[in-house]
């Protein structure tokens, strides 16, 4: 809160300065650029708080976007694949299939996330060619790596 304070008081002396010059100031030609140079330094005034957020703790920490989180161990793989699994869900209630045993096999390469194969599976065979080209089509598999029996 003392930030806040000494915030408001350099705003409000940036003000009287500004109202001060004003007030000296004759009308003449050189008016509009003192009052140029005294807008960009109320403006600076204004957005200083910025500048500063950089300094005061808003420092992005490389731990806090590593692979896996410390608090509750739920890796970045394991968030990939529910995301997946939740995909491939979807599509099979729109096209009225229930998937069981679903399992992703899934390759991290430079922080780069690929799906290798998608097991599974299903509950009606008359879906079954048209499910497996919708998710080829969908993440570029071929139909050798997508297997549901």
């Amino acid at each position: 809160m003392d930030w806040l304070r000494c915030y408001i008081k350099n705003l409000i002396l940036c003000l009287i300065f500004y109202m001060f010059i004003e007030m000296i100031l004759p009308s003449d030609k050189y008016k509009k650029y003192i009052d140029l140079v005294l807008g960009l330094i109320l403006t600076l005034a204004i957005i200083s708080p910025l500048s500063n957020l950089n300094k005061s703790g808003f420092i992005f920490n490389q731990k806090i976007f590593s692979s896996k989180r410390q608090d509750n161990k739920i890796s970045l793989d394991d968030i990939y694949k529910k995301s997946i699994e939740k995909q491939i869900n979807m599509l099979a209630n729109k096209m009225h299939i229930k998937v069981a045993d679903l399992n992703l096999e899934v390759k991290k390469q430079n922080n780069i996330y690929e799906i290798k194969n998608i097991r599974g599976k299903l509950d009606s065979d008359t879906q079954k060619e048209n499910f497996i080209k919708a998710l080829s089509l969908i993440y570029g598999l071929t139909d050798e790596n997508i297997i549901f029996d």
